[in-house]
């Protein structure tokens, strides 16, 4: 039997999470069903617990601020950790590594891509002064 709750997507799930500022009661409260009923939902529909699920939300959405450059002391309290030590640990217990290495592979993947920027500004340039000669056709 499909519940009411196997029409919400996964998409409105992040967004209900952010809004419930990732606690599973206030996710519960916004969903209108018991702590109980979400945590049966929850492992039959992500195979997880609401906790284990909104902990890798957190860390999913901290991943992209953290990679632009914002420090670990700014982020914590924005995504409901306590000490900004217990948003390195929930890195290194969820991605297996901590937050610096995070950002260490981010830059050395922003190098590779440099490195690979001279090839694509040229095919990109290529394919400007083709559509330049079909659209130069056209017009005469």
């Amino acid at each position: 039997m499909a519940s009411r709750m196997d029409a919400i997507k996964d998409s409105d799930w992040k967004e209900r999470a952010k809004a419930a500022h990732y606690r599973v009661s206030s996710l519960a409260c916004g969903a209108k069903t018991s702590r109980q009923y979400l945590h049966n939902y929850f492992l039959r529909r992500f195979r997880m617990s609401p906790k284990q699920w909104l902990d890798q939300q957190k860390l999913r959405d901290a991943l992209p601020l953290l990679r632009d450059g914002d420090m670990i002391k700014e982020l914590h309290e924005q995504f409901g950790f306590s000490h900004p030590n217990h948003l390195a640990r929930a890195f290194r217990r969820v991605l297996g590594r901590n937050p610096g290495a995070c950002r260490a592979l981010n830059l050395v993947r922003f190098q590779r891509s440099l490195q690979k920027g001279p090839k694509l500004y040229k095919k990109v340039q290529n394919i400007t002064k083709g559509s330049a000669q079909i659209l130069a056709r056209q017009k005469c």
